[in-house]
């Protein structure tokens, strides 16, 4: 009989290699699931749904950015999980991070994060601008930089400033342009920041701890 798997959706290669590193950061033994990349956020949203279906996978896990809005972002994540038959199901995303168990175990056990933090909007950046250290003396001018530049040469949207920041802010570090994974596995990022303890201990109530049901 063929293993049942736990699986973690991301939206793409930026997603995999920071959570990767940061799991590895924090916990020496491998990785106790396997992470998806999709292309956009449409992709993954068929890919949960798809996967909530399906019999080969117990633990199931999505990360999705907010992007505008919490609350634009979840309807579509809620409706998905209501369509499988999950009970209860938040009508807003939980500050710690979603998981939902169903005892009887016909489908997955299976946990949502919001990115940032289930609440604001914003994307995986503005999660990793959390986790850069308070005394970083290059974050602040980097930001200085970027509010100055005149609106006529802006070529990036407002929604992608926090991408904008942090990659001018990585872009200034001794090993120019690191990606998000490499700036946390060579530690510019701070695994033991608040937020990114959170977001870890969730990972280990979807893929490591026993499930606790949900049910009502």
């Amino acid at each position: 009989m063929r293993e049942k798997r736990a699986v973690l959706l991301v939206e793409g290669t930026s997603d995999f290699g920071l959570i990767k590193n940061l799991w590895e950061r924090h916990y020496s033994d491998p990785m106790p699931f396997e992470i998806k990349p999709s292309f956009n956020d449409r992709d993954l949203l068929d890919a949960f749904r798809g996967s909530l279906l399906g019999s080969e996978v117990s633990r199931l896990g999505m990360v999705v950015d907010a992007d505008s809005s919490v609350e634009t972002r979840w309807p579509g994540v809620y409706q998905a999980l209501v369509d499988r038959g999950y009970r209860p199901v938040p009508k807003r995303p939980i500050p710690e991070g979603m998981v939902i168990y169903r005892s009887e175990r016909t489908v997955p056990l299976v946990g949502v994060w919001v990115m940032p933090n289930n609440a604001l909007p914003g994307a995986l950046e503005d999660f990793a601008r959390y986790l850069i250290r308070a005394d970083d003396k290059l974050w602040p001018h980097a930001e200085q930089v970027i509010s100055e530049i005149p609106s006529e040469l802006r070529r990036f949207r407002e929604v992608q400033q926090s991408k904008v920041h942090i990659h001018t802010w990585l872009a200034w570090q001794s090993d120019p342009g690191l990606r998000l994974g490499l700036a946390m596995r060579r530690r510019l990022l701070d695994s033991a920041a608040p937020q990114a303890v959170q977001f870890v201990q969730w990972l280990r109530r979807l893929f490591v701890d026993d499930p606790v049901s949900t049910e009502m």
